[in-house]
């Protein structure tokens, strides 16, 4: 049986530290030091499309600490207080994974400085049981730049990648089946992935949204630019099937992320049920 699986981390630096613009870089490398002597860590630098794992920025107070274009200094945390991450999963057996997580080191050395690190709480689902409620509005919060990429067109001979500044359901959808496809069982695969994304556009209606651009400092040379925020969708029926596949899609994205550069903490999302209380016409 195929699994999801959230590990979500509580790090505290012993001492003030200068990080990588974009902090997953930094998370990563705590998670390495911590399993050094696993399966898991010698997989993680794998170099390969729709990777089973991602690992987010460090977040405190909700808020994912990276580095924008625009703004001065360096990404820093302070000695004595408490950051979290998480480390995303997918696989069959991800038991051994988990019990050797929950027996790393408490602490370890990194961007010299000692880390305390702790597995604060572990998320399990199933691809079988993967879906959401039955829903009218469904809120989709971008907590890390999302970076959904525009199909290339033959008759362009375009290089350069050009990514969507706004939640396109069929963009987004399209991305989830192909990550989901790659592990999903035969059963539970998506078998026409442009026809679900074309009915994504139909089943999903902006009701409202706070979005803005965000150019992430990535490294030295890449500055990726996607959007941050969030957007309130009107959920409509209008497929059976297709219902049913898409609803398990948007709730895989909690796991997995949406978008290009998920394994390196890009398009973090969390999908929220909100139609207690609200109606629309």
């Amino acid at each position: 049986m195929m699994f999801a699986a959230r590990v979500r981390f509580k790090v505290m630096f012993e001492g003030e530290a200068i990080l990588p613009p974009f902090t997953s870089k930094a998370c990563k490398t705590i998670v390495i030091k911590a399993l050094e002597a696993s399966k898991l860590s010698a997989e993680l630098p794998e170099r390969k499309a729709r990777k089973p794992y991602a690992v987010t920025p460090l977040f405190k107070d909700g808020r994912a600490l990276i580095k924008e274009e625009r703004e001065e200094g360096y990404v820093t945390v302070k000695p004595g207080e408490t950051y979290e991450f998480e480390l995303r999963l997918v696989g069959t057996s991800l038991t051994p994974i988990i019990s050797s997580l929950a027996s790393a080191p408490s602490v370890v050395e990194a961007f010299q400085r000692r880390v305390l690190l702790a597995v604060q709480d572990i998320t399990f689902k199933s691809f079988e049981s993967m879906g959401i409620p039955e829903a009218q509005l469904l809120k989709l919060n971008f907590l890390t730049p999302a970076l959904l990429k525009l199909p290339k067109l033959k008759e362009l001979a375009l290089e350069e990648t050009k990514h969507s500044l706004f939640p396109q359901p069929s963009l987004m959808i399209y991305s989830l089946a192909l990550h989901w496809n790659k592990y999903a069982p035969d059963e539970l695969k998506v078998d026409d992935v442009e026809l679900l994304a074309k009915y994504a556009d139909y089943a999903l209606m902006e009701v409202d949204y706070g979005l803005k651009p965000f150019t992430a400092v990535y490294d030295e040379k890449r500055r990726p630019r996607g959007f941050v925020g969030w957007t309130l969708y009107k959920l409509r029926r209008l497929n059976y099937k297709l219902h049913e596949q898409l609803t398990r899609l948007l709730d895989y994205a909690n796991y997995v992320g949406i978008g290009r550069s998920r394994s390196i903490g890009f398009g973090v999302v969390k999908v929220e049920v909100k139609s207690e209380g609200l109606t629309l016409k």
